[in-house]
């Protein structure tokens, strides 16, 4: 069982879903230039929300082509965004793309392409885009787009700007320029009284920690741990 709101960010408040969208859409509503989120895109719950503010602000969402072969791989699954929408417009970053020809993955590439959106044309329609961006975004931001009156929201664990040197150099650059940093985040993962209730229906034999950086915590809140140290053969 995982753990990783175990320790030192076990007292976190975590919004749901739906609270993130209305802050979303308030921050994009009072941004008068482009908005720039950054966010995974396997966050699939994120990008929904990010979409339904979007679209609640009246702008266009525009994705890379990475995110839009994602949600076409899972639109089987649910209704989600899905680039044949009309609010929806795919972006080409450059060296995004040449990572994927030289995997071979040109067919990705080229199944997008009907619905894609010039640099251009996002930065003449700025005031009514919110943009999915990454630090491989960088020189299309640079050249391309005007970030005056811009604002960029960080959807992530911040955390990662600590391991991240790309990610804190597009930090730095959009900082550089003037744009306004909002963080706006939620984990996907469970909280210490979520896990308690499982654990309890579920009366396991054995928990064992995984993905957690406090695993002898685990030993103060739930019975019957086994503690398994990372690479250890471990046979059940």
């Amino acid at each position: 069982m995982e753990g990783t709101l175990i320790g030192n960010r076990s007292d976190e408040m975590q919004p749901s879903e739906s609270e993130l969208e209305d802050k979303f859409a308030k921050i994009i509503e009072k941004t008068q230039g482009i908005v720039l989120v950054t966010t995974s895109s396997q966050n699939i719950d994120r990008l929904v929300t990010i979409f339904k503010a979007a679209k609640r602000c009246d702008r266009m969402f525009i994705i890379d082509f990475y995110t839009a072969e994602i949600l076409e791989i899972l639109k089987e699954y649910g209704r989600l965004p899905n680039v044949t929408w009309p609010r929806i417009r795919v972006c080409y970053p450059q060296l995004l793309a040449h990572q994927f020809e030289k995997q071979g993955w040109d067919d990705v590439l080229t199944h997008h392409r009907k619905n894609r959106i010039k640099w251009t044309r996002i930065n003449e329609k700025r005031d009514k885009v919110a943009m999915l961006v990454r630090p491989g975004f960088m020189p299309e931001l640079k050249r391309f787009i005007d970030l005056s009156r811009a604002t960029w929201i960080y959807s992530m664990w911040p955390g990662y700007f600590e391991r991240s040197q790309s990610l804190r150099k597009l930090k730095s650059f959009l900082q550089e320029q003037g744009v306004r940093y909002e963080y706006l985040h939620t984990s996907g993962h469970a909280l210490l009284s979520d896990l308690k209730e499982f654990v309890n229906k579920l009366s396991p034999k054995m928990t064992i920690p995984i993905h957690s950086f406090h695993p002898l915590q685990f030993l103060d809140h739930f019975a019957n741990v086994r503690v398994v140290a990372d690479g250890k053969e471990f046979n059940i």
